[in-house]
């Protein structure tokens, strides 16, 4: 699994996982999305191992407030 958070200074925004590996391409189209919806604070960065076992039982609304 590729999981990735887009957050900003308040927090975690979205979290959302694919089953296969992304390349740089689809990396830069979900960095910009990231900036697009959120502004231009947001970032994405990949999830920890540990957040990977949290998504994977809790599902996004673990990490979305």
């Amino acid at each position: 699994m590729a999981g990735f958070i887009i957050e900003d200074e308040q927090g975690v925004k979205e979290a959302f996982a694919y089953e296969r590996p992304l390349n740089d391409d689809s990396r830069h189209a979900l960095a910009e999305y990231a900036m697009a919806t959120y502004g231009v604070a947001a970032t994405l960065r990949p999830m920890s191992a540990d957040e990977e076992r949290n998504f994977a039982v809790h599902g996004q609304s673990f990490f979305v407030k």
